[in-house]
């Protein structure tokens, strides 16, 4: 378990590592980040457990992280990402910071499909800086209860283009690619289902 606030302290680290990275079938609990991948392009992770971020968390890293250095374009991003199969629950944070279930950021295609996602204190998934990404399948329950933001949702496009660093992967930012697809999930007792600030991409 993590004691202490800094980024190295995850359960599941992968930087820059290659295309093609396949994290699978793990339990990873009570870390800073439980699985955090940074400028992995084509990872797969697929099918692992993810439970309760630490509970004195400064960094507000989601149980589970995808992203890269900068929002996707047509030119850039992570391509291919695979996000399948898992159970993601309790990632609450710490006391003064709230934490999502799932982040995305500079993404350029990819596919969200068949997990389960609850009650995270904050978004079920927040999405920025991203696009063409599919999220098909996925289970959302009880997500976003334990914030003021009214806006708090199951799924949340972040269309702020100011980077805040001290929100969650800088509150999103804009889904210029736009190109999502929305189909075929389950939401229930989450503050939203999908709450979209980009509305001008998605």
């Amino acid at each position: 378990a993590w004691d202490g606030p800094s980024w190295t302290a995850m359960g599941i680290f992968s930087s820059y590592a290659g295309s093609g990275v396949i994290i699978q079938n793990n339990i990873s609990n009570h870390n800073s980040g439980n699985i955090y991948v940074y400028g992995d392009d084509g990872v797969q992770v697929l099918n692992n457990q993810v439970s309760d971020s630490a509970s004195v968390d400064q960094n507000k890293a989601a149980g589970i992280t995808v992203q890269a250095d900068n929002a996707a374009t047509d030119s850039v991003g992570l391509t291919d990402v695979l996000i399948s199969g898992n159970t993601v629950q309790n990632n609450l944070s710490g006391i003064s910071t709230q934490s999502d279930g799932i982040d995305i950021y500079g993404v350029k295609s990819g596919t969200v499909s068949n997990n389960t996602i609850t009650g995270s204190s904050y978004d079920g998934i927040l999405v920025g800086g991203s696009g063409n990404i599919t999220f098909t399948g996925n289970t959302f329950s009880n997500n976003g209860l334990l914030v003021s933001d009214s806006n708090a949702a199951a799924i949340d496009f972040r269309g702020i283009p100011s980077r805040d660093w001290s929100l969650p992967l800088g509150n999103g930012g804009a889904n210029t690619l736009g190109g999502f697809i929305i189909q075929n999930n389950s939401f229930s007792g989450n503050r939203n289902g999908i709450w979209n600030y980009d509305t001008a991409n998605v």
